[in-house]
């Protein structure tokens, strides 16, 4: 088996504060992350990889709103199903 060869790249102090941690990259609004995306070169796997990172986070931040809403609406009385003749008619 080869050994895959990875390249070290060193970081320039300078420009350490201008890179953005993972999580601020996703929670960039999207024109904002796009031209991020375009200004540091990043791979198509890369970029694709963190638009479906984006996807999942939103997605779990819309889960838990949903699940806190639910947990505070008041019990009411429960709601009744139409029967097929019910709805026909």
């Amino acid at each position: 088996m080869k050994k895959k060869l990875t390249r070290r790249v060193r970081t320039n102090r300078a420009h350490a504060d201008k890179r953005l941690s993972m999580v601020d990259v996703l929670d960039l609004p999207t024109t904002e992350f796009n031209q991020y995306v375009l200004d540091h070169n990043i791979s198509d796997e890369r970029r694709d990889m963190l638009r479906l990172r984006r996807r999942q986070r939103k997605n779990a931040m819309y889960a838990r709103r949903a699940r806190l809403r639910r947990s505070i609406q008041q019990p009411g009385p429960p709601k009744r199903r139409l029967r097929r003749r019910e709805v026909v008619q």
